[in-house]
Order: C-alpha cells, then structure tokens, then sequence
C-alpha cells in the first residue's frame, strides 16, 4: 500500500552519525533600515568600470557577472601554528560580484563559510545571503572548508595526515584568506566591513571567527550552529520526538512507537531466518539480515533506521518545494491514518533511502566507508566523523530517553557504539577518554558554553534538534547580538532562498535580521574593533 505517492526525496545513507551539514541549495534545496542600499538611492545598475573590480585576478575561470560562477583557488598554509612549515594547500572558493558597488567604500563583503562538505557555487547565487547582498551592495564570496571538496592538503586522509583539520586550523584560513584577497585595480576589501554566514558547524565557524578576529569581521550571521560540543547528545531524538508531536500531536508519537515495536516483535523476538529474509527484501537492505548477527550490528541496524527520520525532521520543508518534500506533518497524516503503522514505517524508509538502491546498514560496512584514505568529493564522511572522533562528540545517543524510536535494548545505542567506530576507522588513539579532554580545551578557548562576543545573528528553529547546542538567549549582554527563535522551522531554514511557502515566523525573521544586519554595517568602523 502506497500512502504517499510518487515523492522525489533526498537519499540519507545510514551512517555511524547524522551529520550537521545543511544541505545545499542544489535541490531548491537550505524594512526600515537607512543601510540597505537601494532604500538610500545607490544606484540599481552601477557603471561597467565599477562592476567588475577583479576582472583582471589571475587564474579567473569565466566573467563574474556569468550565470554560473567558476570555482577558483587560494594558496592557503597548511599548518598556521608551525611558523616553520611553508607547505600550502590549494583552497577553493567562488566569487559573485554581480550586486557588488565597488565605488561606495562601505558596501560590504560577504563571506559565506563552507562546512562539512563540498562547496557548492549556489551559496553566492541564491539563498539569504544572496537576497540581502543584492540589497546591500555587497560583494559574495564562499570559501570552502579545509580537506572537504577540492580543497585537498594532503595526499591521503590516513589519521596521521588528518592532524592538519581542525577547527583551530579553519578558523586561521578564514583569517588569512580575509588578510590576502587580491585587492585588485585599487579596491582595498580589507578597509570594508566583512560579514561571515555559515550554516550548522558553519555557522559555528562564522560566529568562532567573528569571536577570534573582531578586527577583520565586522559581523557574523549563524545559522544553526552548534556551540556546545556534548559528546553524548541524547537531546536531538528528544528534540525529534518533540518535533513529531508538534506536527501531529501526542497520536503521532504513539504511532511511530507501535510501529517500531511490532517492527522488533515480528521480525527479530521470534529470531527466524524466514522472517529476517523478508524484511530484508522489504527495506531493500544491502546485506541481508541473519539470526547470527552480533548485537553491535542490530544495533548498527536499528540506528540506520532512526537516521531516516532523524534526515525527516533536521531538514523537514527547507529542503524542497512542499510537494516534494517527505516532511514531518505528512509522515503524521499517514501513519495516524493508516491501519498498518508497521507497513506505513516501512514505506517511509523505503522513500527516504530511494527506491533504486539498497539501504546499507551493517556496522562493517560504515567501517568501511570511514576507512578510505581517498581525499576529495567523496571523503566529507571519513573528515567529518574524524572531527567529532577529536573535538566535537555530538553522538546521538539513544538510551531508551525516548520512545518513538524503540523501546527494547537492541534497539538503543550508546557513547560505546560510536567510540568503537572511531577506534576502528582511526587506530587505537582515537578513543573518547581523549575526547572528553579536547571537547573540554575547545569548550574553555572557544567561549562555546558562556558567548562572549557582539555583533553575532544567531537564528534556530524549535524543530531543529541542533537548536538545543546554540546560542538562544536573547539578552545577551554584547552589543548588536540577536537570537531568533523561529516556530515552525528547522535546520538552517534562514539560509535559504524565500519562497511564498514560507511560515509567516520565517518570514518575520528574515525582515528583522536584515535591520538587524544593516545596525552592524551602519556602525561600522565601530563594531570592526569590539
């Protein structure tokens, strides 16, 4: 039985840890201010000699002004903290310069900041930052993450090799590539106000580097971003579950909690082959089931389950347009009104993983896919779950603290799941005793538990379960810092372009945020220094 119809969705791979990454704008998809250019009568359409002020930079793929803007590459130091090693790596960025007043010494730069992915072109052509640059003048520029895409450092990603990333270390790129920007035909973009974004551990680095470097960045805009890195983060299925009952009540949890049951009770309880054979045809699973499987690989099984609406709620409507998205409230609507809740979870998993491809799920197999040494596109998983192996945790635990998701204990997960994943794509050195240390330093230099700085835009969503990690109070007591709690939304939603489906919330957000944007340039120099 088909509940939902012909649903075109993103495909989730089942991994050890449902990274932060918003998602790029690739599918569609994440007011009354002097500032704003256009309001005080900057010219719509500036002279030709001021449009195009780096038309001369070296290396330059195509024209700025193209519809497709070319991907470019900045010699950046491997190593920022060894003033000894001279060795670079290539960093890629793109540039748009298309709304760009290079004759008005105040129009600001943008600088939107890669995460834990490859970078995509789109980031300068669509989506929020785009919007308010076009409104204020600015110049666009989107800067890729080290070790993630193209921006390659080193020759292979074993974990020797991988000491280079750091957060401490991307934090310096963004410094230097700010302090080193060719400033071509007299235009000097280091005497403007510079406005970082960035999305989920993005917005993290965008907020970090406004924190760091206050005399380079005027501003920053986070979206999303966790700032507190608990190593055992039970709150995002809590957050989840919550998420659930908003769309469709106290009924929706009940549903999704019967389904998940009669799941282990008529297929792994009974602990028959003939049984597990079937289910293993229904989800399409790449490795079939077995009665001798260990229980780290239920475990690795029942995980790869809860990813599929752990993707559901952190990325919900912002993704897609509303009619083809799999977002929470139709998740709800069918398996409250379905008669067979376990036929209708089924279906769901089967639309999430895409109906093409087998679902992995075994523990060996996400080993695997961690343990190759390959850098470049295909390497962000071995890069990002390294990071969280050193620094961040973030593990999505379950312990039985919520109940849509599975009540008997093979169906829960703890901090030893993920520590044995860590151990086995990294060495014997990468275990959580070292962990909770370096999560403790980061938490300590950083200002991550208590913010200390001004001049930062924070915007979650109460669907988001990374919100429960961000900044939310709004009475903070540094200058032009705002927190926007958006009802309605979640991960990344204020990157995103505007569309009339947005929530009435969103939309509001969005108008105060660019008042709020246009009080950080207005007092510029000012905010540059504090």
């Amino acid at each position: 039985m088909r509940v939902f119809g012909s649903v075109s969705t993103t495909t989730f791979v089942a991994m050890a840890l449902f990274v932060t990454l918003c998602v790029t704008i690739a599918h569609g998809y994440t007011f009354n201010t002097k500032y704003i250019g256009i309001d005080q009568g900057w010219p719509q359409n500036p002279p030709e000699q001021f449009k195009h002020p780096f038309a001369t930079t070296k290396n330059r793929g195509s024209s700025m002004n193209s519809n497709d803007p070319q991907f470019e590459y900045f010699k950046q130091y491997r190593d920022h903290f060894d003033p000894t090693d001279l060795n670079t790596f290539s960093q890629r960025f793109v540039v748009n310069d298309e709304y760009f007043f290079a004759y008005d010494k105040l129009s600001p730069v943008f600088l939107f900041i890669g995460a834990e992915g490859p970078l995509s072109t789109r980031w300068v052509k669509q989506g929020i930052m785009a919007e308010y640059g076009q409104k204020t003048g600015a110049l666009l520029i989107a800067l890729e993450h080290r070790y993630y895409g193209e921006s390659i450092v080193t020759s292979d990603l074993s974990t020797p090799n991988l000491k280079y990333l750091t957060t401490y270390q991307a934090l310096e790129d963004i410094a230097y590539f700010i302090q080193n920007y060719p400033h071509d035909n007299g235009n000097d973009l280091l005497s403007r106000p510079w406005i970082v974004y960035g999305g989920s551990y993005g917005g993290s680095l965008a907020a970090w580097a406004r924190l760091k470097f206050p005399n380079l960045i005027a501003g920053a805009i986070s979206s999303s971003g966790p700032f507190d890195p608990v190593i055992d983060f039970q709150d995002y299925l809590a957050v989840a579950q919550n998420a659930f009952e908003y769309y469709g009540g106290k009924e929706c949890v009940d549903s999704l909690e019967k389904a998940n049951r009669e799941l282990y009770e008529q297929f792994f309880q009974p602990r028959r082959q003939d049984l597990l054979n079937n289910l293993t045809q229904r989800l399409n699973l790449c490795t079939p089931l077995s009665v001798n499987n260990t229980a780290i690989d239920t475990r690795s099984f029942f995980q790869s389950l809860t990813d599929s609406f752990m993707g559901i709620v952190q990325y919900n409507k912002e993704n897609l347009p509303p009619s083809q998205t799999l977002n929470i409230k139709k998740v709800c609507n069918a398996i409250n009104s379905s008669s067979s809740k376990l036929d209708t979870l089924i279906e769901v998993h089967n639309m999430v993983n895409g109906k093409d491809q087998c679902r992995p799920w075994d523990f060996n197999w996400q080993v695997q896919q961690l343990s190759d040494l390959t850098p470049g596109s295909q390497s962000a998983g071995r890069c990002w779950i390294y990071q969280t192996c050193t620094m961040f945790g973030f593990y999505q635990t379950n312990l039985g603290q919520v109940r849509a998701f599975g009540n008997y204990p093979l169906q829960q997960w703890g901090l030893s799941f993920f520590e044995q994943i860590c151990t086995e794509a990294y060495g014997n050195d990468i275990n959580f005793k070292n962990l909770e240390q370096l999560s403790n330093r980061f938490n300590s230099t950083m200002s991550a538990r208590e913010w200390r700085a001004s001049g930062v835009i924070f915007t979650n969503g109460n669907i988001d379960p990374w919100s429960s990690l961000s900044i939310l109070d709004k009475n903070n007591q540094y200058l032009w810092n705002y927190s926007h709690f958006i009802p309605g939304t979640s991960h990344c939603a204020t990157l995103y372009p505007t569309v009339d489906t947005d929530v009435p919330a969103l939309t509001e957000a969005r108008r105060l945020i660019l008042q709020q944007l246009g009080s950080i340039l207005q007092n510029f120099p000012y905010t540059r220094s504090k």
